[in-house]
């Protein structure tokens, strides 16, 4: 027979009050009002457990000393991709770790392309430079209507 209340007792949950002023809902441990997470007595435990916790999760990185991966082109970019893939799969990189250097290819991508389009602008940059302010940059003769060096359409 259980002990009348107010109907807010929870047999075998944890006594602890949170700072938001619910209850705890974990389950009590056995000869204790307290959770693993709240009874003072499993401190040493507790702080083992998440030790334990932490070296599970944080897995799957290279080595110190694993050496550097050239990345110059969008061919070294995929030879990276490709090993750690592999790597994941055989379970000697973790998940999370492939992730992050699946994000970290796609931001480098980007910056190689913007590399890229900044090298292509200079290229175009000197060629007007050295080119005459009376030449165009198009065939003027072409009837599509391009613009020319003026900046004004070219006719016919």
């Amino acid at each position: 027979m259980k002990p009348e209340g107010d109907g807010t007792e929870r047999e075998g949950r944890c006594e602890k009050t949170k700072p938001n002023g619910e209850k705890c809902r974990a389950r009590a441990m056995t000869a204790s009002p307290y959770c693993f997470f709240h009874n003072p007595g499993a401190e040493i435990a507790r702080k083992a457990a998440q030790r334990q916790g932490g070296r599970a999760n944080g897995g799957g990185v290279l080595p110190g000393d694993a050496a550097d991966v050239p990345l110059r082109s969008a061919k070294d970019l995929s030879s990276l991709l490709e090993c750690t893939i592999n790597q994941v799969r055989r379970g000697q990189v973790s998940p999370k770790v492939a992730g992050s250097i699946g994000y970290l290819s796609g931001i480098w991508m980007k910056a190689l392309e913007a590399a890229d389009l900044e090298e292509r602008l200079a290229r175009v940059e000197q060629a007007l430079k050295t080119r005459g302010t009376d030449e165009h940059l198009f065939d003027p003769n072409d009837s599509g209507g391009h613009v020319g060096a003026s900046g004004s359409k070219a006719t016919r």
